[in-house]
């Protein structure tokens, strides 16, 4: 549980000084979300709004029933009946051929625009007061700037840049790039203003129409659309929807009241024929009757011919079959792009199915030829396929008529067998049964066709649409984009990020120490404490009556000296660090001062000998020091000790001269003299040495100390001269650091107070 809370502690206090460590930057913070809230606030400003136009049809599916012998019911003539799947609808809504039409329909080539100072306004509907009616035009009208200058209610300027002239409303206005008329739309309130006319590519604007068109089912269960359609002009998308909806309706009737009447054309060109036949048969009947004087065949041979009228029916079937095949294999052979009819009862699935591919190919075709030319590939892979269809059309009907040529033969061969027993029936009677025979095949293909064609002329008459819209279009009153809500946001969290991202690649880059955690991080020797900066001049801030921020934190160190030295006898403390500048000399004089405090007697050496500044911070004459008193034995320690003034416990011992050899000196059996006599007179004994990073002079009083201290400053030791101290610290006695001109917004806590500062009387929390 303990290292759970520690865990907990170390998580919430790294959280903290990220946070302490942007919000010095409050100013940069503030300027950068006043600069994105108004950047934001501009391009709102001046953005077009644009508008949700939504509408909702249903789509009604239609079953398909299978064909049924029975003839009373409507049931055979599938060609006007189509199965219409929520899925095809959406992609016949969203096709741009449909698009463009609808394009072309509504004249939405030309795009009106009135010039404005920062930025043109779109004008449509009833803000348009003049129209450009179009003639002839080239490609080169799609790339063409047109600027119309309205002069007055008669005349006009039209403008293209590479000539300027003046028209009348009417006029036809003649270019390299077309042929235009300007025709007015309103004819009050009629001012002078410049108006910008851009000519577009009508199967460009159905692509982005199309893009902006978004259609999708409410639900599984449900067989409804919902239509979306954003713009910034709302009346436009309006309208756009509205005429997509009546040209796919518009589509859908036409293709299907095109089956209908090809139906009822083909059915009555056969329907005269049979007239002709059943009349000549008739005829042929009532002859044969007159010329024989009979008016009732009796039933001499009725035991025969009732065996033989099964076989009759049967052979009289094939034959109308055979029939129906001949007369749709010369219309399938005459037939040249037009859509062949239905299969007309011949029971055959692969027949239905080739004539369904084959109408459904010319209906595309027809289609495409509105928006293509004949030598267009995709009209040419059409007629392709077209041929191919046809082709394999006459082939199943050959296989089909083979089939039924071998049925009639059997039915033949079996009629034979009967009539030779049926040789005394009269030979009017075997004429005429022959001639009536005729007559109901006829007949029944007659009746057949003439119910077909009443079927298709009920299904033309009574064709309607498979969708029909259950919400009119409307348009959402607040415009979708842009959202202001989330461009604020954006804005508000992009001034925030930026200066985020600059710090955060500032201190990336940043390779020098910048808090505890960093010495933590990248060294394992314990952290004994931190120091502010130091805003006091002078090198001695740590005085009796002194309540100063820094001087509480450096009686915090001396607390956790004490408390990480309380198992060994500390007297010496040697003082180093990486380089020169890293606050040192500083530290020593107010680690000396901090333990003078405490009634014990503290003496700082001097021991930097080649870049002395000791007694300098402490305002003394230089004097003899510690140079002096190894070079020369009749230099006594008690002529080299100087006392501070202010702090009756604390005394400093300088460098003297400087030495040339500084190295060499500090080997001498004097140091060891000097520094065993101050130990029996002093409580506290610290050595100022030199920088380990430039020169090995501290090594070398290492063997007199009890502890090591470490000096790194914040922004200024670099992290890689941290490496030097892990070299190092098996080499020094119970090495520790302190973080030095450190910032207030890093230090961390231990979780207690220590009274109140007289600088601005803060209550602070300070971390070891």
């Amino acid at each position: 549980m303990s290292n759970m809370n520690t865990v907990q502690h170390e998580q919430q206090t790294d959280f903290r000084e990220i946070i302490n460590r942007y919000l010095k930057y409050w100013y940069l913070f503030m300027t950068a979300v006043i600069v994105c809230l108004v950047a934001a606030f501009l391009y709102l400003r001046y953005a077009t709004p644009k508008y949700e136009v939504s509408s909702s049809i249903l789509i009604k599916q239609e079953k398909r029933t299978s064909n049924s012998s029975d003839n009373t019911k409507i049931s055979d003539l599938e060609i006007v009946k189509s199965s219409q799947s929520v899925d095809n609808k959406i992609e016949e809504l969203k096709s741009v051929t449909l698009m463009e039409r609808v394009v072309n329909e509504l004249a939405l080539g030309c795009s009106y625009f009135l010039d404005g100072t920062l930025k043109d306004t779109e004008l449509y509907g009833k803000s348009l007061p003049v129209k450009l009616k179009i003639d002839t035009v080239l490609p080169e009208a799609y790339t063409q700037d047109i600027t119309i200058h309205l002069i007055n209610n008669h005349s006009f300027k039209f403008d293209d840049g590479a000539s300027s002239s003046t028209y009348n409303f009417g006029q036809k206005i003649r270019r390299g790039y077309g042929v235009f008329e300007l025709e007015k739309v309103k004819t009050s309130d009629f001012r002078p203003q410049k108006i910008k006319v851009k000519i577009k590519k009508p199967s460009q604007l159905a692509k982005a129409y199309q893009a902006a068109l978004v259609i999708n089912a409410v639900n599984e269960n449900a067989d409804v659309l919902k239509m979306k359609f954003v713009t910034p002009i709302p009346q436009k998308g309006v309208d756009i929807l509205n005429k997509l909806i009546e040209v796919a309706n518009k589509e859908e009737l036409e293709d299907k009241n095109r089956i209908a009447k090809n139906t009822i054309q083909f059915i009555d060109e056969r329907l005269k024929f049979l007239i002709t036949d059943l009349t000549d048969v008739e005829k042929n009947v009532e002859a044969l009757k007159q010329q024989n004087h009979v008016t009732d065949v009796g039933a001499n041979a009725q035991m025969y011919l009732q065996q033989s009228g099964v076989y009759d029916q049967q052979l009289a079937e094939a034959e109308m079959q055979l029939s129906v095949l001949n007369s749709l294999e010369q219309y399938v052979n005459r037939s040249n792009g037009g859509l062949v009819p239905s299969s007309l009862g011949i029971q055959d699935q692969t027949l239905s199915n080739l004539i369904q591919k084959y109408n459904e190919l010319q209906l595309e075709k027809q289609r495409t030829l509105r928006t293509a030319q004949p030598d267009n590939p995709v009209v040419i892979n059409l007629d392709e396929q077209l041929a191919g269809l046809r082709s394999s059309i006459r082939e199943n009907l050959s296989n089909i008529k083979k089939g039924l040529q071998i049925t009639r033969n059997n039915y033949r061969a079996n009629t034979a067998q009967y009539q030779s027993k049926i040789q005394s029936v009269p030979a009017v009677e075997r004429e005429l049964q022959q001639i009536q025979r005729q007559q109901s095949v006829k007949q029944n293909l007659y009746l057949y066709l003439l119910q077909k064609r009443e079927e298709s002329a009920l299904a033309l008459a009574a064709t309607v649409n498979n969708s029909r819209v259950i919400d009119e279009v409307n348009v959402n009153p607040n415009p979708v984009e842009p959202k202001k809500q989330l461009i604020y946001l954006c804005a508000f969290i992009l001034g925030l990020g930026i200066p985020a991202a600059g710090i955060y690649t500032k201190d990336l880059l940043n390779n020098k120490v910048l808090s505890v955690k960093d010495i933590e991080t990248l060294t394992d020797v314990k952290v004994l404490g931190e120091i502010s900066h130091s805003e006091v001049k002078g090198n001695l801030v740590v005085k009796p009556d002194s309540r100063t921020t820094i001087s509480e934190l450096f009686r915090l160190i001396r607390t956790n000296l004490k408390f990480h030295t309380s198992q060994i006898d500390n007297k010496v403390i040697l003082v180093t660090s990486t380089m020169s500048g890293e606050g040192k000399t500083f530290f020593c004089s107010n680690l000396g001062s901090t333990l003078a405090l405490t009634d014990k007697k503290v003496v700082v050496l001097e021991f930097d000998l080649r870049n002395p500044k000791l007694i300098q911070g402490f305002d003394l004459n230089a004097g003899n020091g510690i140079t002096d008193y190894i070079i020369d034995p009749a230099v006594s320690i008690d002529s080299i000790i100087k006392p501070v003034n202010g702090s009756p416990n604390l005394f400093v011992i300088g460098a003297g001269e400087t030495p040339p050899n500084p190295a060499e000196l500090l080997l001498h059996e004097r140091v060891d003299k000097m520094i065993t006599a101050l130990k029996e007179r002093f409580d506290y004994i610290i050595l100022d040495s030199s920088p380990v990073g430039q020169v090995a002079d501290a090594f070398s009083l290492v063997p007199y100390s009890d502890t090591s201290i470490y000096v790194v400053r914040y922004n200024f030791t670099t992290k890689n001269q941290l490496n030097i101290l892990n070299d190092i610290s098996d080499k020094l006695k119970h090495p520790m650091v302190v973080f030095n001109d450190a910032e207030v917004d890093n230090y961390r806590g231990y979780g207690y107070g220590y009274g109140y500062l007289n600088d601005n009387s803060k209550r602070m929390k300070l971390l070891g």
